[in-house]
């Protein structure tokens, strides 16, 4: 969150501050600002009492409980922040105080110097009215501008309507001027005169001044404590700002997401005179998720999150890597990296309903036999998953992608500590895994034993994942396991066969890379089992470097007509770039020619493609194959499909393409 904030250029800030200003003169109304002396509103919540900060707070009220340890929630010598008693803070990256009037004149030299990273500063509370600015705002404002503190900025809610929830944004917006935030508005709810809201009001509040706040350009952001995110500040609505949650704990139980913790009304801080609350600004991952674990370290955790593979629990902010896996999550995990595929079968088990996360996941991976139900007719959707079990599947799916990858017998197992309690159906599976070292990582925390009848763990179980593509299947930094031509096999069947190989030098596949004419008959050559060709057999003049590694590919494809070179010139370009177009037609060259398909096409399907107008004439038969055959259907736009026939080709299409001719043509 900070980094963005502080990474922010001038002309950004300057056009943000254009913004408010210009926005503000079009949607909000002048105001007229009492005089001096008018009626001054009191906070009373769960931590003021007459504008007064309590010394007790109930904590079975508020989710909040008073620590008054002034030397803790410091930041220790290898850079993390400490508790107040002395543990180390998962996942806080910024320490924080928010200020007000109630810290009188603070010395913000001394703040600066200490080991305080921002601050959030009150600006003001209730309506818009002068007399309810905060009479600390501009003092502590133009002090954090002068040292470069980061700030944002909170308002003491009074609003039990939308009318005063809108005057309060205009209050807001009049103090900010000219002032540069690093951090959020936020709307801090927590007085009692909203005690008797409804959940629906309380909603409608906090987006009446969210949308205002947002509409001038700003961050925003809703401040109040633990009890009220649980159970008053349910809507939706508030997953679209930022959550600062108050709970003066050791630690913060919101299972929420959320961006900044206040931790305790009681921290020292030099500079300030008296307690004020300390604040931690907390990394954007799950709650749950702490940097140093050997899940994350690994990056199992990373691989499986940025995938989309696995993540947070629905309505939470909580992975639960210590938590078991059932049979339907399984079964959801294999369906998303084979890219959710849909399925015409209808649900075979009786304990499958329609409707739930896994129905089509279940049916799908029944359907394709990576997983069975029980012989009496159920599937187990939410029974827990083995080490053992988890092993059988994931074996299944590793050969299903790659069949070559295979692991006779049991040597494997002899490094297992409790081999002896491996089901014996079970056996080859855990072999194979431990042949390919699925299970490395896991084991290392385990000194060896495997558990195989313990259920798995959702870290374990990322782990495994991880590993079955980065170490079995040996999958390239740069290939997502859920990108369009890997979910479907293409890219496992290309590089289990030997169509298509990564970069020897990087070892790279380069999907994306733009395709040569030199690697697409390498690759043609390759499916006709790299036939030699006679020394009498006639050459292109830029194909002499015998060393190149499409050097025979090449000779092989013109003795053979499978491409004819550019015109009269008697050259062949093979490192040129390859149109679509130019593709279609070796394609097309080869199935007629080599493998003695009948290649003819009246160009119908072709025709009905947008832009197929723009085919030039010698390739429209073999574009018009092409299409028929299914290994050409368009580019995918906005507008609909496109044939493109000038474009260059990538990497990955022509994956994609050879193994649809392998499968569906030859």
């Amino acid at each position: 969150m900070a980094k963005q904030r502080m990474g922010a250029t001038l002309v950004g800030l300057m056009t943000a501050f254009v913004l408010a200003l210009v926005t503000s003169l079009t949607l909000l109304p002048t105001v007229s600002y009492a005089a001096e002396g008018g009626e001054t509103l009191l906070e009373n919540s769960w931590r003021y009492e007459n504008g007064e900060l309590k010394e007790d707070v109930d904590p079975t009220a508020t989710g909040v409980a008073s620590l008054s340890d002034n030397a803790a929630w410091s930041q220790g010598s290898d850079g993390s922040f400490y508790n107040n008693v002395g543990e180390r803070i998962p996942n806080a990256v910024r320490k924080g105080i928010d200020v007000s009037h109630h810290q009188g004149t603070i010395d913000w030299n001394q703040v600066k110097a200490s080991d305080v990273d921002f601050a959030i500063i009150r600006c003001g509370y209730g309506d818009d009215y002068a007399f309810q600015d905060d009479s600390m705002w501009t003092y502590n404002a133009n002090e954090c501008t002068r040292l470069g503190i980061p700030f944002g900025v909170y308002i003491y809610s009074y609003a039990t309507d939308v009318e005063h929830a809108a005057s309060e944004a205009r209050h807001v917006l009049r103090q900010i001027r000219g002032y540069r935030l690093s951090y959020p508005i936020y709307l801090d709810l927590e007085d009692s005169s909203m005690a008797d809201l409804s959940n629906d009001e309380l909603a409608a509040i906090a987006k009446t001044f969210c949308d205002i706040i947002e509409a001038n350009g700003y961050e925003v952001g809703v401040y109040a404590n633990l009890q009220w995110f649980n159970n008053r500040l349910t809507d939706e609505c508030f997953d679209n700002w930022d959550r600062w949650v108050a709970q003066w704990n050791s630690s913060c139980t919101y299972t929420g997401k959320y961006s900044i913790w206040q931790a305790t009304s009681s921290g020292s801080v030099p500079g300030i005179s008296g307690r004020v609350d300390i604040d931690f600004e907390m990394a954007d991952q799950p709650n749950d998720i702490y940097d140093e674990e050997w899940y994350v370290t690994s990056g199992a955790y990373d691989f499986v999150t940025t995938y989309g593979i696995m993540g947070v629990y629905g309505g939470t902010n909580m992975f639960d890597p210590d938590g078991t896996l059932t049979r339907g999550q399984v079964a959801t995990i294999l369906w998303r990296l084979c890219g959710e595929p849909e399925t015409e079968s209808s649900v075979s088990f009786a304990d499958v309903l329609a409707g739930q996360f896994y129905t089509q996941a279940v049916t799908w991976v029944s359907d394709s036999g990576l997983m069975t139900g029980y012989g009496d007719g159920r599937f187990g959707p939410n029974d827990l998953v083995t080490h053992e079990q988890l092993a059988v599947i994931l074996q299944r799916f590793g050969q299903t992608r790659r069949p070559s990858l295979v692991a006779h017998g049991t040597s494997a197992l002899s490094t297992l500590r409790d081999v002896s309690s491996i089901s014996s159906y079970a056996r080859n599976a855990v072999n194979w895994c431990m042949t390919y070292g699925v299970f490395d990582d896991v084991l290392a925390q385990t000194r060896n034993y495997l558990y195989p009848t313990q259920a798995a763990t959702r870290a374990e179980t990322a782990s495994l994942i991880q590993l079955l593509y980065r170490d079995a299947l040996e999958y390239p930094s740069d290939v997502s396991p859920v990108d369009w031509y890997v979910t479907g096999g293409e890219f496992d069947y290309a590089v289990d066969s030997g169509i298509m190989t990564g970069y020897s030098n990087t070892g790279l596949f380069g999907p994306y890379d733009t395709l040569t004419r030199g690697q697409v008959v390498t690759i043609l050559w390759r499916l006709a089992d790299e036939p030699s060709v006679s020394a009498s057999a006639g050459n292109f003049l830029d194909n002499t470097d015998t060393s190149q590694f499409y050097y025979r590919a090449v000779r092989w494809a013109r003795a053979t007509g499978v491409v004819s070179g550019y015109g009269e010139t008697n050259t062949f370009g093979p490192n040129d770039p390859v149109t679509r177009e130019q593709l279609a037609t070796m394609l097309c060259n080869y199935a007629e020619r080599v493998e003695r398909i009948d290649v003819s096409t009246n160009c119908k399907a072709l025709d009905a493609i947008s832009g197929a107008e723009d085919v030039s004439s010698w390739a429209r038969s073999a574009m018009g194959w092409a299409v028929d055959a299914g290994l050409l259907s368009g580019v995918e736009t906005p507008s609909g499909r496109e044939v493109r026939p000038q474009d260059h080709a990538n990497r990955a299409q022509m994956a994609v393409m050879a193994v649809n001719l392998v499968k569906n043509v030859l």
